[in-house]
């Protein structure tokens, strides 16, 4: 059980650290799981991970066992104008995940977000995509052998069963949707992105509160540019960041497949049945 973030053309993501430190330490959102466990103590302090892309499409991954408010690193990846920083500027696109671990230890290996990287056979070039999941799987997952596991994790094995599916690089939406369909039980949400595209999938749910995810978006102008020039950000997350100035927050609700086209920042939403499986 983890929370996620992906934040698409924010210039400036210092303001998501206060509201990420937040929720790694469950002081936001009511969720079905504190009717167990009080409110506070629903941590996801089982490390966390960034893919961080560059507008150059330079990429870095970070992956840390330490709780994300607990980890000074944080500051100097996300601080652009640190010397000491690999993120010289803001990126263009940020998928963040913070654990709380269903299956497999506290290792870096087992640390999301998760990347693969396949030769596309439309243009025979090689795409990199990264992933991120939150829910827990109890059985086998299927997948290609030419996927090698790194770590134990039920996630790391969803992956790669996604980017097995026939359907994939025609209709990678569909293949995200029949692999939710497959292995969820009690809910599923993932994010799967790559330099041009971002998928998000959410299975149907018997904890609808916890496996919402939101979406907020601005066309406030960005920092350091012409102000009469509205520039879009869009930021996908398991619980609203009501510390953000000029977003506005909508719901993503379970059962339900989100696309987004990164240079248009467009969005197109569709229910997960709409999806058959009669072309796997």
């Amino acid at each position: 059980m983890c929370r996620m973030l992906l934040s698409i053309g924010l210039n400036n993501i210092q303001p998501l650290l206060k509201s990420i430190e937040s929720i790694s330490n469950d002081q936001t959102t009511l969720h079905e799981f504190h009717q167990t466990i009080p409110h506070g103590q629903y941590t996801h302090h089982d490390g966390w991970g960034a893919a961080l892309l560059q507008k150059n499409a330079t990429c870095k991954l970070h992956h840390s066992t330490l709780p994300f408010p607990q980890d000074l690193v944080r500051k100097e990846i996300f601080l652009p104008n640190s010397s000491n920083s690999p993120n010289k500027e803001n990126p263009q696109l940020l998928l963040l995940h913070l654990r709380r671990k269903s299956k497999g230890e506290c290792s870096e290996y087992n640390t999301h977000p998760f990347t693969a990287t396949i030769q596309n056979p439309k243009t025979n070039h090689p795409t990199q995509f990264f992933f991120a999941h939150n829910g827990n799987i109890d059985h086998n997952i299927p997948y290609d052998k030419k996927f090698t596991t790194h770590g134990t994790t039920d996630s790391e094995q969803l992956f790669y069963s996604i980017l097995s599916k026939p359907t994939f690089w025609n209709e990678p939406a569909h293949a995200i949707a029949t692999s939710l369909r497959e292995h969820s039980s009690r809910g599923s949400n993932i994010i799967l992105t790559s330099k041009e595209f971002s998928i998000i999938g959410l299975a149907p749910t018997v904890f609808p509160t916890y496996f919402t995810m939101h979406i907020g978006q601005s066309v406030r102008p960005s920092v350091g540019q012409n102000m009469e020039k509205n520039t879009r950000s869009t930021i996908i997350s398991s619980e609203p960041l009501l510390n953000l100035n000029n977003f506005v927050w909508s719901k993503l609700n379970p059962n339900t497949i989100c696309i987004i086209n990164h240079q248009t920042q467009e969005l197109t939403t569709t229910k997960l049945d709409t999806y058959t499986s009669n072309a796997e």
